[in-house]
C-alpha cells in the first residue's frame, strides 16, 4: 500500500519558492493565452457537473446524450440572448427587466442494500471494518433531490452575466426524514469571448471529471478527488487551429480543514493565504462531430493548513502543506462508446476527499500522502439504454497512519440506466467496496442500488 510515493516525495513536496513559481507561471500563462488566438466555439455551461444537462453522475446523472466534453466551450461574446436561457424560451421562468430567473430541479429517489455497513450509509465512501460494523444495512432516501435557480443578466457592457444557486438535502440531519439543506452552488460569473470570471462556490478546478455512478458519492475517497469550495476564478479558451481547443484555468480558493470537524482537541484553520489551483487542457474536435470532444488535462493545487493541537504536546498553528498533481482524460471513441478517467498524487487531501478522506493523522500528527485514480467505460447500446462500468482506488502511505486508520480503498462498479423519457430515468447499480485498515480487519461489502430521478 502506498508503494512508490516515498521516492517521489522529495521532488514534488512544495516549498515556499515552488509556490511562488507555480503562481507566477499561472499568471504568465493566462496573460500569454490572451494573444495566442481568439477563435472561439459555441456557448458553455460550467466545467464540472453543476448543470443538469451535463450527463455525469452525482451532480447530474446521465441524460439522453453521450457524456459531455471534459471542459465545455466558453460562451461566445456579445450581449445575452434574451430569447433563450439554458435551452428554455422567453416564456420560461421569471423576468424583471433584464434579469431572468429560471428554476430547475431533480426529484431523486435512492434504494440501496449493503451486505456490510458502509460510511456514511445513505451513500458509500468506504466500507467499515467488520470488527466494528459486521452487519448489513438497507437504505431508502430522497436527500439527493436538488433545487436550483439559474440567473441571466443584466449585462455589463459586452460581458454576459449569469449565476446559479443550487441546494440538495445532504446537510446535517437528525434523522433521515429530517434532512438539512446543503448548499452546492452559489456563484455569479461574467463571460466575454473566451474569458470567464467567476466568484462564489462551485466545483474545484482540479480533477474535473466524475465516474458515471448512481451512488451519490461518485467514487469520492476511492480515487476521485475534487469537491466544491468558495473561490475567485479565471478561465480562458482559444482555438489555435480549427480542430484544436486549449483551456487554461486558475483559481484562488478558501482553505478548508475537514479532519477535525467533530473534535475540540484539534482545531484547523487557513494559514493566511488561499489555496491556489490551476488546470491546463488540450482538446481535439473531430471534423465529423465537433461535439465528440477528446480532451486531456493536467491540474494541481498548493496550499497550507494551520492546526492547533490542544492535547499534549500542545502545539499552536502547526503548518501542514497541501498539494496535488492530477491528470484527467476523456475519449469518446464514438457517440455511443468511450472511456474516461483521472489520476492523482498528493498530500493533505481530505478537503478534496482524497486519502480516503484523511489529510492529517490526529495521533501521529503527520500529513498523509496518497496516490490513486479511477477509470470507467460507457456504452449507449440503445437510444434509451446505456451501460457503465469502472474501477477506483485511493491508497494512502501506510507509514504516516496510526492504528485503525483507513489504509486502502478499492471500488468496482457497473450499472445500467433506462431513459424512460427526456425527464424520467431509472437505473440499477452493483458495486464492490474493499477497504483495509491499520490493525483492524478489512471492510468488504457488496452494494446494490436502484435510483430513479425526475428532472424539471
Amino acid at each position: 500500500m502506498g508503494c512508490g510515493i516515498a521516492s517521489l516525495t522529495p521532488f514534488i513536496r512544495p516549498s515556499w519558492w515552488q509556490v511562488v513559481v507555480f503562481s507566477c507561471a499561472l499568471i504568465q500563462l493566462l496573460n500569454w493565452s490572451q494573444v495566442c488566438g481568439e477563435e472561439l466555439i459555441s456557448p458553455l455551461p460550467e466545467s464540472r457537473p453543476a448543470d443538469i444537462s451535463t450527463p455525469v453522475a452525482l451532480d447530474t446523472w446521465i441524460s439522453n446524450a453521450p457524456p459531455a466534453p471534459t471542459t465545455p466551450p466558453l460562451a461566445a461574446s456579445g450581449k445575452a440572448d434574451k430569447n433563450t436561457v439554458d435551452g428554455k424560451t422567453h416564456e420560461d421562468g421569471w423576468w424583471n427587466g433584464d434579469l431572468h430567473i429560471v428554476p430547475y430541479g431533480i426529484g431523486w429517489l435512492n434504494v440501496a442494500y449493503d451486505s456490510q455497513r458502509t460510511s456514511p450509509g445513505p451513500f458509500t465512501l468506504f466500507a467499515n471494518s467488520r470488527d466494528i460494523e459486521p452487519h448489513d444495512a438497507f437504505h431508502v432516501n430522497i436527500r439527493a433531490t436538488r433545487l436550483g435557480l439559474n440567473f441571466t443578466g443584466p449585462d455589463i457592457e459586452l460581458w454576459k452575466v449569469t449565476g446559479r444557486v443550487e441546494i440538495d438535502f445532504f446537510g446535517a440531519a437528525l434523522t433521515e426524514n429530517r434532512a438539512g439543506v446543503l448548499l452546492r452552488q452559489a456563484y455569479a460569473e461574467m463571460r466575454y469571448e473566451g474569458w470567464r470570471i467567476l466568484g462564489g462556490q462551485t466545483n474545484d478546478v482540479i480533477s474535473p471529471l466524475n465516474p458515471n455512478m448512481l451512488n451519490y458519492g461518485v467514487a469520492y475517497s476511492a480515487g476521485n478527488i475534487g469537491f466544491r469550495v468558495p473561490q475567485l476564478r479565471l478561465d480562458h479558451q482559444w482555438q489555435p487551429a480549427e480542430q484544436i481547443r486549449l483551456t487554461s484555468q486558475g483559481s484562488l480558493n478558501r482553505t478548508l480543514i475537514t479532519d477535525f470537524a467533530d473534535t475540540t482537541a484539534q482545531e484547523g484553520h487557513d494559514a493566511g493565504w488561499p489555496t491556489v489551483m490551476a488546470r491546463w487542457a488540450i482538446a481535439w474536435l473531430p471534423a465529423d462531430d465537433p461535439q465528440r470532444v477528446w480532451e486531456i488535462g493536467v491540474s494541481g493545487h498548493v496550499g497550507q493548513e494551520a492546526v492547533d493541537f490542544e492535547t499534549f504536546p500542545v502545539q499552536q498553528d502547526r503548518i501542514f502543506n497541501s498539494w496535488s498533481l492530477n491528470a484527467d482524460i476523456r475519449l469518446p471513441f464514438t457517440s455511443q462508446f468511450g472511456v474516461q478517467g483521472e489520476f492523482f498524487i498528493g498530500q493533505t487531501l481530505s478537503t478534496f476527499l482524497g486519502g480516503i478522506n484523511q489529510g492529517i493523522d490526529p495521533i501521529s500528527r503527520n500529513s498523509i500522502q496518497a496516490v490513486g485514480g479511477w477509470a470507467d467505460v460507457w456504452w449507449r447500446f440503445h437510444e434509451s439504454w446505456h451501460w457503465h462500468a469502472g474501477y477506483g482506488i485511493d491508497d494512502p502511505r501506510d507509514e504516516q497512519l496510526s492504528a485503525n486508520r483507513r489504509a486502502r480503498n478499492q471500488l468496482f462498479f457497473t450499472n445500467v440506466v433506462w431513459d424512460i423519457s427526456p425527464h424520467l430515468s431509472m437505473g440499477v447499480e452493483i458495486s464492490r467496496w474493499d477497504t483495509s485498515f491499520m490493525n483492524q480487519s478489512p471492510g468488504q461489502t457488496w452494494r446494490g442500488e436502484m435510483a430513479m430521478r425526475y428532472t424539471f
